[in-house]
């Protein structure tokens, strides 16, 4: 009897959000800017359920995400489902069903909404919306500079100015140049090692230092981790022995990827920045994020 007088809420679910006729022109007008910049490049839109089989995230999502933010559960049928927190697992399971059969390069963009159980903050909830581009069957660095230009292209139509954001970006295998060529550290340490890299903006120096150091690196290597999170593109050769990072296919990349830039004028955007690492286990080359460059934003 208590459990039927009970008072409902009228709260929306906590980091998620009601979205009233005011909210959704506001969310109906990013969302059409965001198609808009897409289409103008030639991209198809995408969609897929919200629901997939949780081993789609387990195999390829972050394990923080698996581990502590994923919201899952079992069917009435026995199989182990998960909401998405993220599109890109999703995109790829369904590109690998029909690959043969599309005509590539292949050029998709979709927005969806994403859910993770992690603390609200400002500007981001539990349940959030993603822009998700991609371009498959492309080798060349060319495929990036159009996902980059598509970025820049969707900040100006918001009218955000190159005072106001800057994309930064890095290259996995850098990082794999470093820890596995230049400093010879086995797999499953290279593997924790980035995990902690990917934190070092949180972090303090001496903090960062410390934790290296718990892991079993010795000094000489944990200054050269530190030394390569705040190096230049013009600097990184004093920390990556020239002879291998010349050999680098993420070297290369990135060096060819600044002249496009460079020339098109989308350079002044743009900048080297190794902090960038990205702890998803399918990032495996160029990575790369957009950052508020407000004095009030505090990452």
């Amino acid at each position: 009897m208590e459990q039927k007088n009970k008072k409902l809420s009228t709260q929306s679910y906590k980091g998620a959000r009601d979205f009233y006729p005011e909210d959704m022109r506001a969310r109906n007008y990013i969302f059409e800017t965001w198609k808009k910049v897409c289409r103008k490049y030639g991209f198809d839109e995408y969609d897929f359920p919200i629901l997939e089989p949780y081993e789609i995230f387990a195999a390829k999502t972050g394990e923080e995400i698996v581990k502590d933010q994923l919201y899952s559960f079992e069917d009435k049928g026995g199989r182990k489902l998960a909401i998405r927190p993220e599109l890109t697992p999703g995109t790829v399971r369904m590109i690998a069903q029909k690959y043969k059969e599309l005509v590539q390069p292949i050029k998709w963009f979709m927005i969806g909404n994403n859910w993770r159980f992690e603390k609200p903050q400002l500007g981001r909830g539990r349940e959030f919306y993603q822009l998700e581009v991609n371009i498959f069957g492309e080798k060349s660095v060319a495929a990036d500079f159009e996902i980059f230009s598509i970025i820049i292209d969707v900040m100006t139509a918001f009218g955000a100015k190159k005072e106001q954001f800057a994309l930064l970006l890095s290259d996995r295998r850098l990082i794999s140049a470093l820890l596995s060529n230049a400093l010879k550290l086995s797999e499953e340490m290279q593997a924790k090692v980035r995990r902690l890299m990917d934190k070092r903006s949180k972090m303090e120096k001496e903090e960062f230092l410390a934790s290296l150091k718990e892991l079993g690196i010795n000094p000489e290597q944990c200054r050269k981790v530190e030394a390569f999170m705040n190096c230049s593109l013009e600097s990184i050769s004093s920390i990556i022995p020239p002879e291998i990072l010349n050999e680098n296919d993420g070297y290369k990349s990135i060096k060819e990827l600044f002249e496009m830039l460079n020339a098109s004028g989308l350079g002044d955007y743009c900048r080297f920045d190794p902090s960038i690492i990205r702890g998803f286990d399918y990032s495996d080359g160029l990575v790369y994020e957009v950052f508020d460059k407000n004095p009030k934003n505090s990452r």
